[in-house]
C-alpha cells in the first residue's frame, strides 16, 4: 500500500475501496507492532489527507464507512499534536463530527465521540482543545449525549467517551472556560445526579466527577462559593463509588 493511493481511494467514489482505506489506515495507525508514532506522523503529511477524510465522512451510503472513517481519523490524531491540531482547525471536519455525534447511528455516535476524545488527548499542543471548546455546535452536541433519556448501553458508551473528552479538553485552561460559557459544568453535575444510584455505573459516575473536578480546577473562578458546591459534589459522588465498590 502506498499512501497517496491509500488516501486517493478514500476520497474516491468507490464506496468499498474507501471503506477498506480508512480500515487499513486504522491498523497502519494503531497496528501492534513496529513505530506507530512515525507511521501517523507521515499519513499526516500526505498531500489531500483531510479533504478526503471529510469527503469520506460525507458519504452515508455504505454502511460502515463512516465508522470505519472516524475510526481511521481518532488512530491519525491520537497523541499526536500536529496532526490533531490540523484536524481541529479543519471547519469542515469538526462540522461533519458534530452533525454525526447529533444524527448518526448508534455505532457512528460511539466512533465520533471517542474521536473528538482522541483529538484532545496529547497536551502538547493545546490548539486541538482550544478548536473544539470554540466550535459551539459540537460541544452542544456532546452536552446531548447526557440527557435523561440516553440510558442504554450504547448511549452509556458515548457517554463514557463524551466525557473523556471533556476531561482532556478541559486540561487547557482556555478551553475549559470556553466549556464553562456553554453551560458543560451544570450538564455534568445533572448528569452526575442522574446516575448516581443505578448501582452498575460506579466507574461512569467517578470519571463524571474526576472530569467536573478538573474542569472547575481549570476555572479562574471569582465565585468560591460556585466552585466549592460543585467540588463538593464530586467528592461526594467519589464516596458514593468507592462505597458501592468495597
Amino acid at each position: 500500500h502506498d499512501l497517496d493511493t491509500v488516501i486517493s481511494n478514500l476520497a474516491g467514489d468507490d464506496e468499498r475501496r474507501a471503506e477498506d482505506a480508512a480500515r487499513w489506515l486504522s491498523e497502519h495507525c494503531d497496528g501492534t507492532t513496529g513505530d506507530k508514532t512515525t507511521r501517523r506522523a507521515s499519513v499526516g503529511q500526505v498531500r489531500g489527507i483531510w479533504p478526503a477524510f471529510q469527503k469520506a465522512l460525507m458519504k452515508s451510503q455504505c454502511k460502515g464507512l463512516r465508522s470505519a472513517t472516524l475510526d481511521a481519523l481518532g488512530f491519525v490524531a491520537f497523541e499526536d499534536a500536529l496532526n490533531s491540531a490540523a484536524i481541529a482547525s479543519n471547519h469542515d471536519l469538526l462540522n461533519a463530527l458534530a452533525q454525526i455525534v447529533k444524527t448518526g447511528s448508534s455505532d457512528e455516535k460511539v466512533a465520533a465521540v471517542g474521536t473528538v476524545a482522541n483529538l484532545t488527548v496529547s497536551d502538547d499542543n493545546m490548539t486541538s482543545k482550544i478548536c473544539i471548546a470554540q466550535h459551539s455546535a459540537l460541544v452542544t452536541n456532546l452536552a446531548e449525549v447526557f440527557d435523561p433519556g440516553c440510558t442504554s448501553p450504547a448511549d452509556r458508551l458515548v457517554q463514557f467517551r463524551a466525557v473523556g473528552a471533556f476531561n482532556n479538553i478541559a486540561r487547557s485552561s482556555e478551553a475549559a472556560a470556553l466549556l464553562d460559557s456553554l453551560g458543560i459544568p451544570p450538564v455534568l453535575n445533572r448528569f452526575i445526579n442522574s446516575v448516581l444510584d443505578e448501582g452498575d455505573q460506579e466507574i461512569l459516575v467517578a470519571r463524571t466527577a474526576m472530569a467536573l473536578a478538573g474542569l472547575m480546577g481549570r476555572l479562574e473562578l471569582n465565585n468560591l462559593p460556585r466552585k466549592g458546591a460543585l467540588l463538593r459534589l464530586v467528592v461526594t459522588c467519589l464516596e458514593h463509588a468507592i462505597n458501592r465498590l468495597e
